[in-house]
Parts: structure tokens; C-alpha cells; sequence
């Protein structure tokens, strides 16, 4: 993908392609809310790419803490949704 308009920032981004600068190449959780509301679709959808693993890292104890819990919780919700991985689209 090439273009002339060139930025180091998802936000950017998601900014550019809601005023309708072009198509923009993101992951589906950085726009999942865009998506819900319509306000941006997903094309091309076979040139996403590969999935890859997301990992918690967190000290093995007894106890883990209920916010590490509420957090890989919110991940694992959030990054096994189908809206994550565009997949309806």
C-alpha cells in the first residue's frame, strides 16, 4: 500500500479515513466502534492479515489480583469477538 499521505499514529488514521481521505490499513479493534455505527465499513477483507496470539504475562500466585482479573478478562472479550476479526464484514 502506497500513498501520500504518511503517519506513525492509528489515530491519525481513524481520523483520516472518517473525513474521507482514502482507505486506511488498521486492526478491526482500533475501529470496532466506527464499524458498529457504520461510520466506516471494511473492504478488501482478504488482504487482512494472519492471526496472531495476544499473551498475559502476569507472576504465577495463588492470589491474582482483581484487577488483572477485570483486565485479561476485558481482552479476552474484546480480542475473540467477531467484531475484532471482521470476519461478518
Amino acid at each position: 500500500m502506497s500513498g501520500n499521505f504518511r503517519v506513525n499514529s492509528s489515530q491519525a488514521l481513524v481520523k483520516a479515513a472518517l473525513e474521507g481521505i482514502g482507505l486506511v490499513r488498521l486492526s478491526g479493534f482500533m475501529v470496532s466502534d466506527e464499524l458498529t455505527k457504520g461510520t466506516l465499513i471494511s473492504v478488501l477483507p482478504e488482504y487482512c492479515p494472519q492471526d496472531i496470539d495476544i499473551h498475559a504475562a502476569y507472576p504465577n500466585q495463588r492470589y491474582i489480583p482483581p484487577k488483572v482479573k477485570v483486565f485479561i478478562d476485558f481482552i479476552t472479550k474484546r480480542f475473540n469477538s467477531d467484531l475484532y476479526w471482521n470476519k461478518a464484514n
